[in-house]
């Protein structure tokens, strides 16, 4: 098992896609990922 550092670190960067994922999902739908 990893630090509860590593383990700080990991919940933060997940965070950070949630919210990067968030904020892309409120642009209008475009096929730029095909």
């Amino acid at each position: 098992m990893g630090s509860h550092k590593e383990l700080k670190v990991w919940e933060e960067s997940m965070d950070l896609v949630v919210s990067v994922y968030e904020a892309l999902s409120s642009f209008p739908k475009r096929k730029c990922m095909d």
